[in-house]
């Protein structure tokens, strides 16, 4: 053989060669990139999902967020309406007591058998200025004895004080502490529903 013969056949087997490397090398770096771009989606997708789950977390958050807050809004208005009712009734209260109105002195009739019902043995009794002659009149009416109506007039809307003799009893049945006690309670139920779930 001659050398150039030589020279040519090793010239192509090299070129076969390099296209051989050079068409493995394309196929390799095409699975790179094919790799590549797979692993980019599962990122993309992964990405995607975290985000989408972090929205409905977010979305979630809100929508409790908003609840609570129209929740309270209501309550707010009810609480509202509810003071506005109970600062009425506290009015009317006072009303009917100052003028004697014949649904107070029933009303005060109950609460002085309830409070002297209360209290064990000798009773001093505590009313306003107003109503000391009115309770005369009731404890007269019912016949009740044992008890002393105090010289000494409290400052009350209305109702009645009663204390034993002794002064271990004390039995409060004023409307002053009736409405304090219905305020207290609805306090109690307004704090029960906004902290305590219901």
């Amino acid at each position: 053989m001659e050398v150039s013969t030589l020279i040519s056949e090793v010239e192509r087997q090299a070129m076969e060669e390099a296209e051989k490397i050079i068409a493995k090398a394309r196929e390799e770096a095409e699975k790179i990139i094919e790799d590549a771009k797979k692993k980019a989606e599962e990122i993309r997708n992964k990405q995607k999902q975290a985000v989408m789950r972090e929205l409905e977390q977010k979305k979630t958050v809100s929508l409790a967020t908003i609840r609570l807050e129209g929740k309270r809004k209501v309550l707010e208005v009810k609480y509202k309406y509810l003071r506005l009712a109970l600062d009425k009734a506290e009015e009317i209260l006072k009303e009917k007591a100052e003028t004697g109105d014949e649904d107070y002195l029933k009303a005060l009739e109950r609460l002085l058998v309830e409070a002297l019902s209360q209290v064990d043995g000798e009773a001093v009794i505590f009313v306003n200025e107003r109503d000391r002659r009115r309770v005369e009149g009731i404890l007269e009416k019912l016949g009740v004895r044992r008890v002393t109506l105090s010289d000494r007039h409290v400052d009350i809307t209305g109702g009645v004080i009663v204390q034993s003799r002794n002064g271990k009893q004390i039995f409060n049945n004023s409307l002053d502490a009736r409405l304090n006690k219905i305020k207290d309670e609805i306090g109690g139920e307004l704090i029960e529903i906004l902290f305590g779930g219901s």
